[in-house]
């Protein structure tokens, strides 16, 4: 979901109205539970625990609701260290969670091999599809999230039981390009009241939707009752397409399928991501979502976007000389709050 500069984007395929689905369901390419909803949820399909299987191999720390997703899943997260990592620490707090679905992430490489997707641009450097440039900007800069990187790419290689190197052949990646990806474009998987579940990489089906403090869309997710309820985009259910240099605006029905594909371990079962309009939008009109909590004063979103995303938003908004009455009124809450 990282903003990029090379005009990747989303527009309106026709005139479409309010609260209409732009994309069909899309399936996550890798996703992880938070550590405070392990013992309560299932680690592949998400859903409330009753009667729990549980992973003996991590003390019990992975827990399915079937014996369908225990099959559907458990290899998946034996073999790509996520089991291990589990074994290793202890606490199983929210902390690892990005490094959770990171080795999730990595293990697609080591079993699909190069992942090619249709009418994707050669440049800037992608994985899988999502945005994963600026990577070495990051690290010469040798601050907070270079840090983060590092220490997170030496725990993946420990619970991996092997070295940093490059998986995945004649366009291989390493563990910190992996964990990057994942850093910078995965969501947060909130269902219901319950709040934030767990994070989830998609895509570029759903990543190729730039943010804007101004949306005119959002996203949902919902959960999979079985693996029946999975299947590639009907054309008539996309009234969104890419836009891009050498992009076909009829290239996102393959993303898709191939995304569905591609989502090891989770093609079943995972948290799907639904896009849907929030105000009419035009033939053609870009569309956009929001990456983060829009009621916030300028300078905090700007912040949050910055720290999340690396990048500056320039929507009409944050474009503004003077501030919108919403944003006037945000900053006067916060100077309250203050005092």
């Amino acid at each position: 979901m990282i903003e990029n500069t090379e005009a990747m984007e989303m527009r309106a395929r026709e005139d479409v109205g309010l609260a209409q689905d732009l994309i069909p369901p899309v399936s996550p390419l890798a996703a992880a539970l938070h550590g405070r909803f392990l013992a309560f949820h299932c680690t592949a399909c998400f859903r409330p625990l009753e009667s729990p299987l549980l992973c003996a191999a991590c003390r019990g720390a992975t827990r399915y609701c079937s014996a369908a997703c225990f099959t559907a899943d458990s290899s998946a997260h034996s073999a790509s260290g996520e089991c291990r990592l589990l074994f290793l620490r202890h606490n199983r707090d929210d902390g690892d969670t990005d490094l959770r679905v990171a080795l999730r992430f990595l293990h697609l490489f080591e079993s699909t091999g190069p992942v090619h997707l249709a009418s994707l641009p050669e440049r800037p450097r992608r994985v899988a599809g999502l945005l994963a440039s600026d990577l070495e900007k990051v690290i010469e800069e040798e601050g907070e999230m270079a840090e983060r990187i590092a220490e997170g790419a030496a725990l993946m290689s420990l619970a991996r039981d092997r070295d940093r190197s490059r998986v995945g052949g004649g366009e291989a990646v390493t563990p910190e390009e992996v964990l990057w990806a994942v850093l910078t474009n995965a969501v947060e998987v909130q269902v219901s009241e319950v709040g934030p579940l767990g994070v989830a990489v998609y895509g570029p089906g759903f990543s190729w939707f730039n943010h804007s403090c101004l949306p005119n869309a959002c996203y949902r997710f919902e959960l999979a009752q079985s693996s029946s309820e999975q299947g590639c985009a009907k054309p008539k259910s996309l009234l969104a397409s890419p836009a891009a240099v050498g992009v076909a605006a009829d290239t996102l029905k393959a993303w898709i399928c191939a995304g569905s594909g591609l989502a090891h371990g989770f093609s079943k079962f995972g948290p799907r991501v639904i896009v849907r309009s929030i105000k009419p939008i035009k033939k053609d009109e870009k569309i956009c979502i929001t990456y983060i909590d829009l009621l916030q004063p300028k300078i905090k979103r700007q912040s949050d976007l910055w720290e999340k995303y690396r990048f500056v938003c320039r929507c009409w908004r944050c474009s503004l000389s003077s501030q919108i009455y919403m944003d006037l009124v945000l900053n006067g809450i916060e100077l309250w709050q203050l005092r």
